[in-house]
């Protein structure tokens, strides 16, 4: 996730030791982050990729920005001849064929340790988004009741401007 319930709690002012809504907090925070990577069209936890492309010079990896890549081979020989852009996940080489890559990429997130490099502004729109669904009512038409379940979905039009800003200079363009 984005944020973490104990950060959404202090933007709403809940004591960090009260857990009684960590559930439904924790519920807007998943609601919030599924959102913004839906509109960024990409996630943002740092894991490892293995992705193959056919017939391209130039790759855009699906994750980014890249830690590390582990093995790039051209139909199946390790390749050693490439320009890379760790920062926007671009590869470029110099000649066409199948590419196989594996590779880390992503973020370090609040919650999964001290050495979160998640930029603060993603966390923000998060914290932003979840505390909006948090203070709107049930009417608005943002939650709906199913099943015992609070589902929560957004539209275009749910997702305040501040957020819209953020996802925006985060959004993946090249797909």
């Amino acid at each position: 996730m984005l944020t973490t319930a104990n950060a959404l709690k202090e933007q709403i002012g809940i004591p960090a030791e009260e857990t009684s809504q960590d559930s439904l907090l924790e519920r807007l925070i998943r609601a919030a982050t599924d959102a913004i990577e839906a509109e960024c069209r990409r996630e943002f936890e740092k894991r490892e990729y293995e992705e193959t492309f056919k017939d391209k010079e130039t790759i855009f990896l699906s994750g980014y920005p890249v830690d590390e890549v582990t093995e790039i081979k051209k139909d199946d020989e390790a390749l050693a001849e490439y320009e890379i852009n760790k920062e926007l996940g671009i590869i470029k080489l110099e000649e066409k064929g199948t590419i196989e890559v594996k590779y880390t990429a992503g973020y370090i997130l609040p919650d999964n340790s001290e050495d979160r490099d998640l930029p603060y502004d993603i966390e923000d729109a998060c914290i932003m988004l979840a505390l909006f669904s948090y203070n709107t009512s049930a009417s608005s038409g943002i939650r709906t009741e199913q099943a015992d379940q609070l589902r929560l979905q957004f539209t275009e039009e749910d997702i305040p401007n501040s957020v819209k800003r953020v996802i925006e200079r985060h959004k993946d363009w090249r797909r």
